[in-house]
């Protein structure tokens, strides 16, 4: 159907006659122009053909997984950043709706290096509050960096949890979100 569409393909052309009017005349193309058309959209078909191929082989292996593990409850949860351990296991931070004390909480979630769970802990009050980035301290606790609706002077404030190993809370913080920020740097800040 294409290639009958393209052998009945007219060039159109603009045309001013002498009272200064303006029209369109159509005037069927020639046989050579049809031809090269119509070679070049076998062409195009053909190569489009063999890159959609070669796409899909391509993607259809997918790498190698070790394993896969999933986390939460009946709500969402969500999670923004993962640090591996010195013992090769796992922290993750996120959000969660399914547990803790308020509309949504921050979610750290502590694994070994299989991906199971050795703990979880939530922090937050009864608006939404949400951990975005998660680093190690010198003493094995965590830091945590995110937004909190629950603390803090404003609709999102930053929102900043220092931990023991075990995730028990030491500080919680809110801070204006304008007024601090967190940039990641080596050697880390946090561990002087």
């Amino acid at each position: 159907m294409a290639l009958n569409i393209l052998c009945n393909l007219w060039t159109s052309f603009n045309i001013i006659n002498k009272e200064g009017q303006v029209r369109l005349i159509s005037v069927p193309m020639g046989e050579q122009v049809k031809e090269k058309m119509i070679k070049c959209f076998k062409f195009v078909f053909i190569s489009a053909t063999i890159v959609i191929i070669w796409v899909g082989f391509i993607f259809a292996q997918g790498p190698n997984t070790f394993w896969t593990k999933t986390y939460g409850g009946g709500g969402n949860e969500v999670g923004y950043s993962v640090l591996q351990n010195c013992d090769e296991g796992f922290v993750i931070a996120g959000y969660t709706e399914s547990f803790g004390a308020g509309l949504s909480d921050v979610y750290l979630i502590r694994t070994d290096s299989n991906g199971d769970t050795l703990w979880t802990k939530t922090y937050g009050g009864m608006e939404g509050d949400e951990g975005w980035s998660v680093q190690e301290t010198f003493d094995g606790g965590y830091i945590i960096v995110g937004g909190t609706q629950s603390f803090g002077s404003g609709n999102w404030d930053i929102y900043l949890i220092r931990t023991e190993p075990e995730g028990v809370g030491i500080e919680e913080n809110g801070y204006p979100r304008e007024l601090f920020y967190i940039t990641c740097c080596e050697p880390n800040p946090f561990s002087t």
